[in-house]
């Protein structure tokens, strides 16, 4: 930690003398901290000289932090907050940051495999190129997100909150999607070969192009999603909710639909051929 610079802002309501214990937009590029374990679990810092009575650890929160390339592999960092932290190339392996705040926090290219994330709030994040492999995300909060070729191959997303986030090219071979909200996310060329999006609500979503072979995509809701060129070769699709979608050159080899889905997607294919329809199942 030595030269790392303390800067107390002007909101700061902590009563300890300047420079004692004020992680608020503390500045920790290029910090080492494994395994840090942050006392008053708010941001890993050494401990705080100020009494508690005098300077409880909600008065100065880390709001804004910079903390661009530090290494905090295995910290402890349950229900910090991080609002708006700059975290972009920081690595988090194996991290725990259950019920963390990080609402519009800057993580692209962060290394986050691994990482214990249920609950946290990420609305309007920017993880772009972050390395999520294995995470766990369970009820996570991603609304607007983005995750912009995020690697997320098995992680774990159940019942996570991802209307509008952006996830062109993302991959998410795996991922485990059960009941998450999806609706209007940006899909387009993602991976997401033997995801579990069972229940998944998918409404509006763009999915050009992406990959979902087999895919579990039972009870999903996909009404009106873009589904161009998608690849759902044995893809399951049964009690899926497919009206509106868009599935001109979609390839469907092996997908297990119901009945009257396949009735109409098999009119709709002839509608493409005859007429350059845009796939549109009604």
């Amino acid at each position: 930690m030595a030269g790392a610079r303390w800067l107390v802002p002007a909101w700061c309501r902590c009563w300890c003398p300047p420079g004692w214990c004020s992680p608020a937009g503390a500045r920790l590029t290029g910090a080492r901290l494994p395994g840090a374990r942050p006392a008053d679990a708010r941001l890993p810092v050494p401990a705080c000289r100020c009494p508690p009575d005098r300077c409880p650890p909600d008065r100065c929160p880390p709001a804004g932090a910079r903390l661009t390339g530090a290494r905090l592999t295995g910290a402890r960092l349950t229900g910090a907050r991080l609002t708006g932290a700059r975290l972009t190339g920081a690595r988090l392996t194996g991290a725990r940051l259950t019920g963390a705040r990080l609402t519009g926090a800057r993580l692209t290219g962060a290394r986050l495999t691994g990482a214990r994330l249920t609950g946290a709030r990420l609305t309007g994040a920017r993880l772009t190129g972050a390395r999520l492999t294995g995470a766990r995300l369970t009820g996570a909060r991603l609304t607007g997100a983005r995750l912009t070729g995020a690697r997320l191959t098995g992680a774990r997303l159940t019942g996570a909150r991802l209307t509008g986030a952006r996830l062109t090219g993302a991959r998410l071979t795996g991922a485990r999607l059960t009941g998450a909200r999806l609706t209007g996310a940006r899909l387009t060329g993602a991976r997401l070969t033997g995801a579990r999006l069972t229940g998944a609500r998918l409404t509006g979503a763009r999915l050009t192009g992406a990959r979902l072979t087999g895919a579990r995509l039972t009870g999903a809701r996909l009404t009106g999603a873009r589904l161009t060129g998608a690849r759902l070769t044995g893809t399951r699709l049964t009690g899926t909710r497919l009206a509106g979608v868009r599935l001109a050159g979609a390839r469907l080899v092996g997908t297990r639909l119901a009945a009257g889905h396949r009735d109409r997607i098999h009119r709709s294919a002839q509608a493409t051929r005859s007429s350059a329809s845009t796939g549109l199942v009604t």
